[in-house]
């Protein structure tokens, strides 16, 4: 899936293959909390799911898997 992407609240189109798609709630508050904001968001299957480009993500995406992020 190599799409390009409108967002639903930004005028900037993206790759999917730029982007990591977050359902769990916490795992959003806390990339929120640091600094990296979503750039879309969509609902599927009752799930809020926010995009983040995986550049500005992966050091927060590895505390997080090590649960370092607090």
């Amino acid at each position: 899936m190599n799409e390009l992407v409108k967002p639903a609240f930004q005028t900037k189109f993206y790759h999917s293959r730029e982007v990591v798609r977050i359902v769990d709630r916490y795992e959003q508050f806390l990339f929120i909390k640091h600094g990296a904001y979503p750039i879309d968001m969509y609902v599927s299957d009752e799930n809020l799911v926010m995009i983040f480009l995986k550049q500005d993500t992966k050091e927060l995406y590895e505390m997080y898997r090590q649960y370092k992020l607090k």
